[in-house]
């Protein structure tokens, strides 16, 4: 099934262990914007989010609190519904 733009409709479910950029759908760099559902989101820093810890670091990504975290990353928060980036059942226009 095609979703927007051509692109395959994927949901994920909460539960999913895979992540969303996952092995050939890696970006080449970390981008500053996530497009999800033909709007551009601002990516939340770690320590932004409401759920970030007081460390400096990230726990599962490593960057500096005021850094964007790492694609991939399995606790940067969605900028449009606030859950996990890898798992939640937003569309992101590359998914």
């Amino acid at each position: 099934m095609h979703g927007l733009n051509g692109f395959m409709a994927l949901t994920m479910a909460w539960n999913d262990k895979k992540s969303r950029w996952s092995g050939d759908k890696n970006p080449a760099r970390n981008l500053s914007q996530f497009v999800i559902n033909g709007r551009e989101f601002d990516r939340v820093p770690y320590g932004s989010g409401a759920d970030d810890s007081k460390h400096p670091m990230c726990d599962d990504c490593g960057v500096r609190r005021g850094a964007l975290h790492q694609i991939g990353c399995d606790l940067e928060p969605c900028p449009r519904c606030g859950g996990q980036v890898i798992t939640c059942d937003c569309f992101y226009d590359d998914d």
